[in-house]
């Protein structure tokens, strides 16, 4: 009687090809994963507020002296000050004030230099732009000051140096409440001990 021919089952070789399968199919998501970040469009700022954003100062200084306005506004109306302020650069923040940036202005989210400094938890910066003549009570980004958002997200460094700066613990925000509202609604006992200290030990 005919037999048809088969391959002879070999064993072992079927756990082999499957690991050969995932092998060769980890290694085509690898290419494509790879070839998609290539493809990914880089999103670049001007010159000047990519310096501030990475705290180059000889870039900031590079970028004025080729006729760049330190006020000058990229991505999202923010200007390079907030962008040095949002990313906590120290020495850039400093390098900008003493080129006379501006550091009330909004970006098209409504927030300030300080408002992002007070949101990131960037003491150092906060004391500088308070000391260069920032707004404290300026309202920002979610209808909210630099105090309020400080507080609810927990910065009592923060919020002592705003406090300190002239900030107002009475404000309110579009819900109708105060710094002090939301530290006790969060119970952030640290806030509350912050809000409640006296000027002379901020």
């Amino acid at each position: 009687m005919y037999q048809s021919a088969r391959t002879p089952h070999v064993k072992g070789t079927k756990p082999l090809r499957n690991w050969c399968a995932l092998i060769v199919c980890a290694l085509l998501f690898s290419v494509v994963a790879q070839t998609g970040a290539q493809e990914k469009p880089v999103i670049e700022d001007k010159p000047l507020i990519e310096a501030a954003r990475d705290g180059d100062v000889e870039g900031i200084r590079l970028a004025i002296l080729s006729g760049a306005n330190v006020n000058d506004r990229g991505l999202g109306s923010g200007t390079a000050m907030h962008a040095a302020a949002d990313w906590g650069r120290f020495e850039a923040v400093s390098a900008l004030l003493e080129l006379g940036a501006r550091l009330d202005w909004r970006d098209a989210n409504r927030a300030t230099p300080l408002s992002l400094a007070a949101r990131r938890g960037h003491r150092e910066i906060v004391d500088i732009l308070l000391a260069g003549g920032a707004d404290p009570n300026r309202v920002a980004q979610d209808n909210e000051v630099p105090l309020i958002s400080a507080a609810r997200l927990g910065h009592d460094g923060v919020v002592a140096a705003l406090l300190a700066g002239g900030a107002d613990p009475d404000e309110t925000d579009s819900t109708g409440r105060t710094a002090r509202d939301w530290a006790v609604t969060l119970r952030l006992q640290h806030v509350l001990s912050a809000l409640e200290t006296t000027p002379e030990e901020r």
